[in-house]
């Protein structure tokens, strides 16, 4: 990458939008597509390096000196929220654009007092430095004119951003590791807070981990948020439902955050996001983790870091666990588990057709299968990608000498036979609140230990559905992952499956390894990608297109291209920023995308927004091809990229279904966008 994507992205110098020219690749696209008008909003860790007056003062050589304190977030998850705004006029050819740090009190709160106040994911260093008092003087100046006023409670939303639509208007909402949620006024950038993750049954004394991606459904209008605690005994995941006025929450005029569900006694692991379909929630719990007796103390001992306190299981044979919690009822339903991976982002998630089962009394029940498409890792050292001392490395062969080579894949997870009105209900019994439960068990540490000497029984099955022998090392095996279009409402028995042939189905690394609940995956796609997107009107259903960054496998480099990955037939297409007249589909046969260091001016620089065409456009038709979706691919995608040669930031419109380039529009010199976590787009303006 470059040094400059990750420097402190200083604010604009003016208040007032910038205009900047559109470039159309093509005569057709001399001015922006009609249709292709709204606010396209990126936002990312901008800020890493903030200078904190210190309390120690001395004397020498008559000069006053004081002490400077310079704090530093080590990790790239960890930097202080900006976002950059470009308004898309459409039929014109230029476009409006701004950027603003949206952390201003936060990052002074952290200048006055050197203390960071939240679980970060990596360490914080706290570099002093003798200067003289002008020094120090200078920098109180500088204080004082950015102008912000000092509030108790300051926030850092920097990972995550949603487009929510309620009231009649669009509302532009950021997460992050902050128990904040917050909505950002895109006229002065100005943030009000309307959600609080920390539920007023939590402990005080604990530590909490924020999952920084949250999952929004848009036809329910709900935004779900996960709260890891630690506690000194136990540590308990908590679902939290931000819910926005809509049909679905009938009486309702403003958000409102409710404590939606809870599971208690998990093993203390990092969450970088989770999963939803439209019954079900799915935590993910990978061997990424720091045990379960002491983690609140590790914790504490590590100065909050998530980093430092964690690490990936070197047991090959640990599990990697898959709540599955009703959205009926909250309810927890099962518990799967499958060969241990870690992953950071997940592409989509869905069910199957509906079906029936008779359960043990003889009642019907209604039953579904999930699945889950997981850009996974054998590992955790993707991690270390992101530490900021190597990705400001300038020297390409220096930044990548001690970096291990990482890859992933596409895996799509089968969690088969879940039934969304079954459950143990944890949260109440006997009238008595679940988290006073809690509290009670939690103050008693035998309970504790004992449920980790004598654990509740495990029931472990084979592919066809018998209980397994304790001393039988069977291989096991799953349902086929291709989701059924069966309408039937009676699905044919496992027991008439055929067990080699499902183990063949399965990684080498799945076999010989018993599960509560078998889940098995197969791969969707060999190619490595990260940041994905899709058109988000496919979230939650069966979907054919997934857009992302390529890393090549074999080469230590960062990102190289963005591509666009047919999961039915496993094409790959790569997205040519350097020749806009390159049309990827001329080439016959799949596209191989090379694995060597290739030589690249331009790079992406972030996560691409899928933007679908409007359903009223006639602009562009492109004729029907019984090949391709129409629907699915119909739009364009935006995304940031960095041009390594000129050394400026650029965004790049690109159509989705020929991934060829529409325009694209240069930033004014010195201006860089950040690397970007995640973007939006909303078709309207800034003043609406």
């Amino acid at each position: 990458m470059s040094v400059e994507l990750f420097r402190n992205q200083p604010d604009s110098s003016s208040s007032s939008l910038i205009p900047l020219k559109w470039i159309g690749a093509r005569v057709e696209n001399r001015n922006i597509p009609e249709w292709l008008s709204g606010v396209y909003l990126q936002i990312g860790p901008g800020f890493f390096d903030i200078n904190a007056k210190g309390e120690t003062t001395t004397k020498q050589f008559s000069q006053s000196l004081v002490q400077l304190k310079i704090v530093h977030f080590k990790h790239w998850f960890d930097g202080l929220s900006h976002i950059h705004k470009l308004e898309l006029q459409g039929g014109t050819n230029e476009a409006l654009w701004s950027h603003k740090s949206i952390s201003k009190s936060y990052e002074k709160k952290i200048s006055e007092t050197a203390i960071i106040d939240h679980t970060t994911f990596g360490q914080i260093a706290i570099e002093n430095h003798e200067v003289s008092t002008t020094v120090i003087d200078a920098f109180k100046f500088q204080n004082d004119q950015n102008n912000v006023k000092y509030q108790e409670e300051t926030y850092n939303n920097n990972l995550g951003i949603q487009t929510v639509h309620y009231n009649d208007k669009d509302h532009i909402v950021v997460t992050g590791y902050s128990p904040i949620i917050e909505e950002i006024d895109l006229k002065d950038y100005t943030s009000t807070k309307i959600g609080n993750l920390i539920h007023s049954s939590f402990y005080p004394s604990s530590h909490y981990i924020i999952t920084p991606h949250k999952c929004y459904d848009t036809k329910t209008n709900e935004l779900f948020s996960m709260v890891l605690e630690v506690g000194k005994v136990s540590s308990s995941f908590y679902i939290l439902r931000t819910g926005f006025p809509s049909s679905y929450l009938p009486g309702k005029s403003q958000p409102e955050t409710i404590l939606f569900s809870t599971i208690p006694n998990v093993r203390v692991g990092y969450n970088h996001t989770f999963a939803i379909t439209p019954h079900f929630i799915i935590i993910i719990n990978c061997p990424y983790h720091a045990g379960t007796i002491g983690s609140g103390l590790k914790l504490a001992l590590n100065q909050g870091s998530i980093q430092k306190t964690m690490k990936f299981s070197e047991d090959k044979d640990e599990s990697t666990l898959c709540y599955i919690i009703s959205r009926e009822n909250g309810n927890l339903i099962k518990t799967f588990e499958s060969a241990g991976f870690f992953f950071l982002n997940i592409v989509n998630s869905f069910e199957g057709s509906e079906y029936e089962e008779v359960d043990p009394d003889g009642k019907p029940e209604k039953k579904y299968d999930i699945y889950i498409d997981v850009i996974a890792y054998s590992d955790a050292k993707i991690l270390s990608v992101f530490e900021i001392d190597q990705l400001r490395s300038s020297n390409n062969k220096q930044n990548t000498i001690n970096r291990d080579v990482w890859s992933n894949t596409i895996r799509r997870y089968c969690l088969p036979g879940v039934c969304p009105s079954q459950g143990v209900p944890l949260n109440s019994s006997s009238g008595v609140p679940y988290w006073e439960q809690v509290k009670e068990k939690v103050e008693n540490p035998k309970w504790f230990v004992n449920s980790l000497v004598q654990p509740f029984k495990k029931l472990y099955y084979t592919a066809s559905g018998n209980p397994m022998p304790e001393d039988n090392n069977n291989n096991n095996s799953n349902n086929s992952l291709k989701p059924s279009s069966d309408n039937s409402s009676k699905r044919a028995s496992t027991s008439s499956l055929d067990i080699n042939s499902l183990n063949s189905k399965l990684n080498e690394s799945d076999l010989n390894i018993r599960f509560e609940y078998p889940a098995s995956f197969q791969h969707l796609s060999n190619t490595t990608i990260e940041f994905p997107c899709i058109n988000k009107e496919y979230n939650y259903r069966d979907y054919r297109y997934v857009y992302g960054l390529f890393h090549p496998k074999k080469d230590k480099s960062s990102f190289t291209h963005l591509i666009k990955i047919d999961i039915q037939t496993m094409r790959v297409i790569k997205f040519n920023p350097t020749d806009i007249t390159a049309n990827p589909y001329n080439d016959e046969g799949d596209i191989t995308i090379p694995m060597t260091n290739e030589k690249v001016m331009i790079i992406p620089a972030g996560t691409p927004t899928f933007i679908p065409r409007p359903s009223n456009s006639t602009e562009d038709n492109v004729e029907k091809d019984s090949d391709i979706d129409i629907k699915e691919d119909d739009g364009a995608l935006i995304a940031p990229f960095f041009d390594l040669y000129n050394k400026r930031s650029l965004i790049i419109v690109i159509d989705a279904k020929t991934f060829t380039e529409i325009g694209r529009i240069n930033l004014p010199n010195n201006e860089f966008m950040p690397f970007g976590s995640q973007s939006t787009f909303c078709h309207a303006s800034s003043e609406n």
